[in-house]
């Protein structure tokens, strides 16, 4: 791994602050921004919820729109990309599931393809997930398979990173690598 390029993996509940959180820090570069959103805007609360983010990060982002084949998306960046913010791995996961649906090895393909390029990554990664396992027991399959597996890729995305940061109630808590306040 570049050791001057480092992966940050932001997590926390819903509505903790993870993204805004996550585009304080990469506003923090000066330029060669690059958003890659995994959002679909499946309904009316999600298409306000990625139009609220599309303002938030203004004109200073270049914006990839990807939902599923995340890996490639980061293969496909430009070499003169500083960091690159990915919003979110929660939301991928999800699409992931709407796509292969019970295919686990195509599932299980693209995200050792992520976790690949985490582990040599060309520019600064920043990674927004959601922490699901403070929650209740889903009462459903999907939803247990769902929480699951995002849970497992967390850990795989927190080894891999040099940062891990958990927003509570929008304070941010180091609980991975140092901080640069």
């Amino acid at each position: 791994m570049d050791a001057s390029k480092k992966v940050i993996l932001v997590t926390g509940g819903i509505k903790s602050g993870k993204s805004r959180f996550a585009l304080d820090l990469a506003n923090k570069f000066n330029e060669g921004r690059l958003m890659i959103a995994t959002a679909t805007a499946f309904d009316e609360h999600m298409r306000i919820k990625i139009r609220k983010h599309q303002e938030e990060r203004g004109q200073d982002f270049k914006t990839v729109e990807e939902s599923v084949h995340l890996a490639q998306a980061i293969k496909n960046v430009q070499t003169d990309t500083e960091v690159i913010l990915v919003d979110c791995a929660t939301m991928w996961i999800n699409n992931l599931f709407h796509q292969f649906s019970d295919d686990e090895s195509a599932i299980e393909s693209q995200i050792e393809a992520f976790i690949k390029i985490l582990s040599q990554p060309r520019a600064n990664i920043i990674i927004v997930t959601n922490e699901v396992g403070l929650g209740i027991m889903p009462d459903n399959t999907l939803a247990r398979r769902y929480a699951d597996r995002l849970g497992r890729v967390n850990q795989r995305m927190a080894v891999v990173s040099d940062e891990v940061v958990m927003l509570i109630s929008g304070i941010p808590q180091w609980v991975k690598g140092v901080s640069d306040k």
